[in-house]
């Protein structure tokens, strides 16, 4: 196990030297088009740091007549997850303002997305959802649904179990991780906020699960906290 996470801390490296020396200039945005990612190149052209450029900071390098017509753009492509195209000019590091073509391609993150969209993703089309054994936890009882998925959506595995407590909140999902030859995992879920309406985790803490189906809490492999929580009719990112 400790050898699959270096090669994929390997993998990333190798992917983060890559994105660094394409000759453009390279970011990746939420919804709201706000900017979480830029390449060496972005920065090195602009002069700003990581930290000047995350979140908001980066409209600073946009010219005063452009950012509208950029963030309008934008905006109206999210909501599809269609791709689009916008000119503006970029500030360079020296003051001067060149005009660059931005492209933006939506990216999906079949995790996430399950994450996100969970229990309403039982409810889609081609999805046969079975309540099996109950499962104890502790003094609770928590009801289990098995979903087998088609292949046409893309998530984790195509047999999943989803546990819930008493309140019919989600406490548990299970699933097979599709690295590492497809290891189960059991990842737990509380902290629980209300966004719109809709109840949602925060803290989501992923471990392998071991041959009694029970997760081995020494083996944590995924650790997930989300905060300000806001709901998108969609959720991409888009990356140009």
């Amino acid at each position: 196990m400790k050898k699959t996470f270096e090669q994929i801390k390997q993998s990333e490296a190798r992917l983060r030297k890559i994105i660094d020396t394409i000759p453009a200039l390279v970011w990746c945005g939420l919804p709201d088009v706000s900017k979480e990612f830029f390449n060496q190149r972005w920065h090195d052209y602009t002069g700003l740091s990581p930290e000047e450029a995350h979140g908001w900071g980066w409209k600073v390098t946009i010219h005063p007549d452009d950012i509208e017509k950029l963030i309008d753009t934008w905006s109206i492509f999210v909501a599809p997850g269609e791709p689009s195209e916008v000119e503006a000019r970029i500030r360079r590091f020296d003051g001067q303002y060149r005009w660059f073509l931005f492209r933006a391609e939506p990216l999906r993150d079949e995790a996430l997305w399950t994450y996100l969209t969970t229990p309403f993703l039982l409810a889609m089309d081609g999805v046969r959802v079975e309540e099996t054994e109950a499962w104890r936890q502790g003094a609770e009882t928590w009801r289990v649904l098995r979903a087998y998925f088609p292949g046409s959506i893309e998530t984790h595995s195509l047999v999943q179990d989803f546990f819930f407590g008493e309140d019919l909140l989600l406490r548990r999902h299970d699933y097979s991780v599709n690295i590492a030859g497809g290891f189960g995992a059991a990842q737990l879920t509380s902290d629980y906020v209300t966004a719109n309406g809709v109840r949602l985790p925060t803290k989501r803490r992923a471990y392998t699960r071991g041959p009694d189906r029970r997760p081995i809490l020494d083996m944590l492999m995924v650790s997930i906290d989300i905060s300000e929580v806001r709901l998108f009719s969609t959720m991409p990112l888009f990356v140009g």
